[in-house]
């Protein structure tokens, strides 16, 4: 239904700028249908099976950000994140900058980093050592 990308530039700990991008499937048709896919896709009025206004989605979405902007760097802002992760406790594979790591996806780090429990023990990852994360069950695509 949606896509999140975050681009920054940090001096040492701290970010010197971050932009936000956001992508919203809001019409049915904007929805491919059919395939095998981690995420299968759908849309806002799909999901809501009537016609959405765009101009008050999009208000919405803008309440949400201020209200949670504040709180990033709390344990309330962690929680709901890691409440709300796809395949939070299942198995997964995830692309490490060095390899191909399964294991089952146990929550998330104080600093939002994916932990992943292996049978050698627990995997921390950060968002620039994570790529592609999936489950088990799908198949890995050509070229990857």
């Amino acid at each position: 239904m949606a896509g999140v990308l975050v681009e920054g530039a940090w001096e040492g700990d701290r970010p010197l700028y971050v932009v936000l991008g956001i992508g919203v499937n809001v019409g049915a048709r904007s929805a491919r249908q059919g395939g095998r896919s981690a995420f299968p896709a759908t849309s806002v009025e799909g999901e809501a099976r009537r016609v959405v206004s765009r101009s008050l989605l999009i208000a919405g979405i803008l309440r949400s950000l201020q209200k949670w902007h504040t709180r990033i760097a709390t344990d309330a802002f962690l929680k709901a994140w890691g409440d709300s992760l796809a395949f939070n406790g299942e198995r997964v594979q995830v692309g490490s900058r060095h390899e191909l790591i399964e294991g089952r996806l146990v929550g998330l780090g104080p600093e939002g980093e994916a932990r992943i429990g292996m049978d050698s023990g627990e995997t921390v990852l950060a968002g620039g050592d994570a790529s592609r994360l999936r489950p088990c069950s799908l198949p890995r695509r050509a070229g990857e």
